[in-house]
């Protein structure tokens, strides 16, 4: 998670860069620090360790739809949808509990995945997005 951490805050300056938009840079790096936060603070370390897992969930799934701004469909659509998975599964973890819902059924690390798995396959989505870009895209992404 560590490792995982620095590359996406190395990536997110690396789409400001080649975007010039903070609105996806920023969301983009807050997702590696708290993907690195939480990489730094273990499971067993309890709250600062669930701060920073929860800052991952939320800015991955704000981050997807945000990056609506700089791609083409269809992949802006997929990107939209697959960061409100994360978000949806995330509100109803907090508005139901833990004790009901998801987390009763597939356990906390069980729901952690399902919100998480959809901001991972985002952020290969994306890249590979990026890096298949012509660098004179007329669209301006």
């Amino acid at each position: 998670m560590i490792l995982s951490g620095l590359l996406v805050i190395g990536g997110a300056y690396c789409v400001y860069r080649s975007s010039g938009r903070l609105g996806i840079g920023i969301p983009v790096a807050l997702l590696g620090i708290g993907a690195l936060g939480a990489g730094v603070f273990p499971a067993p370390t309890g709250g600062v360790h669930d701060l920073f897992a929860l800052l991952t969930f939320f800015v991955g799934g704000l981050a997807a739809i945000l990056a609506y701004k700089v791609q083409t469909p269809p992949l802006r659509y997929i990107s939209v949808v697959m960061g409100a998975i994360p978000l949806l599964i995330l509100a109803l973890m907090i508005v139901l509990g833990e004790s009901s819902g998801l987390p009763a059924i597939l356990g906390v690390g069980g729901a952690e995945r399902r919100v998480a798995y959809p901001i991972v396959l985002w952020l290969v989505l994306f890249g590979g997005y990026l890096m298949g870009r012509s660098p004179r895209d007329p669209s301006g992404a």
